[in-house]
């Protein structure tokens, strides 16, 4: 089996990728493996505790754990924004495990919302422009990115925040 992953193209820092939920019930076992297979690192789950019991991903931590892959959580509300310091927090450190060799990918719901806002801050902390984050993203994923004008302009509110810390 497959997993649906899409790493960032022209992102010369390391990898860093986007992928919906891994696929779950029966299939998470043998979806955990293969995400292992394809060399990753760390996953970032961005599902609330509820989605995690809806799409029946609760056996996803002993399974990461059986497979090396450091399973970080990370909720946020569908379709909504996180909060800027925390996320400022997770994404630097996930910057520096990319640029040590980690490979990392993200996870929402679809891998269209959350997570794109997830990655593209990554992107941003790493230097590129908010839009250009987006455009990259969207360009691996093959689809339009993020779900929302919420999470278009907190990204670059986010970038702000960036540059006067600086």
């Amino acid at each position: 089996m497959q997993p649906e992953i899409y790493w960032i193209k022209d992102f010369e820092l390391g990898h860093l990728a986007i992928m919906p939920r891994p696929r779950a019930g029966d299939w998470l076992e043998d979806e955990i493996k293969a995400l292992r297979e394809e060399g990753l690192d760390i996953l970032v789950s961005l599902l609330t505790q509820d989605e995690v019991y809806e799409l029946d991903l609760k056996e996803a931590v002993p399974y990461c754990d059986a497979n090396g892959i450091e399973l970080i959580s990370f909720p946020i509300n569908d379709r909504q924004v996180p909060a800027l310091s925390q996320t400022n927090k997770l994404s630097q450190s996930l910057l520096t495990e990319i640029t040590n060799g980690k490979k990392v990918a993200i996870h929402c719901r679809m891998g269209i919302g959350r997570s794109a806002l997830m990655v593209a801050s990554i992107l941003v902390c790493s230097g590129i422009s908010p839009v250009t984050a987006y455009q990259m993203v969207a360009k691996s994923r093959g689809l339009a990115v993020p779900d929302t004008e919420v999470q278009k302009r907190w990204l670059d509110t986010f970038a702000q925040m960036l540059a006067q810390s600086q």
